[in-house]
């Protein structure tokens, strides 16, 4: 079977009817095999994800997912050139932040994440959430405390 990518980017009806923007969903875990009515002994799987802004649900199936799955969500320390002197620093009081296609999913940086190597693991800062930004675990619908 198909192994579902964590993160989807969906457009979600509910959190943008006019504009289309895209809002990270997540799997929930649940999929359901769908036969083909036309064809014999045919069928495809449908995954469920969920908006991670409003929490709308979507029924998606395998070739969807794979063009619009999130490969990874990198966390990175934010890196911030100096105008001065020419040279890659970070603050001493960062925080770690989501990056997904070198973007944080708070909006607030962005920076190559293949160039940098500011990283800790998903795992490990799960552990140590105050490392992390709380707008980015708000978004990816972690709870904080």
């Amino acid at each position: 079977m198909y192994e579902p990518s964590k993160y989807i980017n969906e457009i979600c009806p509910s959190c943008h009817p006019q504009e289309y923007v895209k809002t990270l969903a997540e799997f929930i875990g649940e999929y359901e095999v769908v036969d083909v009515p036309d064809e014999v002994d045919a069928s495809y799987i449908e995954y469920l994800y969920k908006c991670m802004k409003c929490g709308a649900r979507l029924w998606v199936d395998e070739q969807w997912l794979k063009q619009n799955a999130v490969k990874n969500v990198v966390w990175q320390l934010p890196v911030i050139q100096s105008n001065l002197t020419d040279h890659d620093w970070i603050h001493p009081k960062v925080k770690y932040h989501a990056f997904i296609n070198d973007n944080s999913i708070c909006d607030k940086y962005s920076q190559m994440t293949d160039f940098f190597e500011t990283g800790i693991e998903e795992s490990e800062l799960m552990k140590n959430k105050e490392l992390a930004c709380k707008k980015c675990l708000k978004n990816l619908g972690i709870n904080y405390s």
